[in-house]
């Protein structure tokens, strides 16, 4: 079985009071991720995916949390994910690895996301961003 690892953040915009979404090929609304590469950190690979694929950039919060599930693509992968928060009032501009991109508030997000994994990193990145009263 193959081991994937990647990084990704969930994006929010203090000025606007919204999350960024971005539309996956395949028609769900998910945050921006990608696979590690070479020698990256996690941390690097999260930033430098977030920039490719909406081309912003921001203030990287502390906040951590991983994700982990299975998919199948010529077998069984084993995908675990890290998860920041990046804070950034930037207006993106989506790459051709997604259909669109879409500004959300709270709700909204948790109506969008189709995967229970991601509904918790975002429900984790909230209480964070509350915490820190940021949200």
């Amino acid at each position: 079985m193959r081991q994937e690892v990647s990084a990704g953040a969930v994006i929010y915009s203090p000025k606007r009071k919204q999350f960024l979404l971005v539309k996956h090929r395949d028609g769900h609304w998910e945050f921006p991720k990608g696979k590690q590469e070479g020698e990256e950190t996690l941390t690097e690979t999260l930033v430098r995916e977030v920039k490719e694929e909406t081309g912003m950039t921001g203030r990287l919060l502390v906040f951590r949390t991983r994700s982990t599930y299975q998919f199948y693509r010529k077998g069984k992968v084993n995908k675990t994910v890290e998860f920041g928060i990046l804070l950034s009032d930037n207006e993106p501009v989506i790459s051709d690895e997604h259909l669109a991109f879409y500004w959300a508030d709270q709700k909204e997000v948790h109506d969008l996301l189709k995967f229970a994994e991601h509904q918790r990193v975002f429900s984790e990145s909230v209480d964070f961003l509350e915490q820190e009263d940021l949200l």
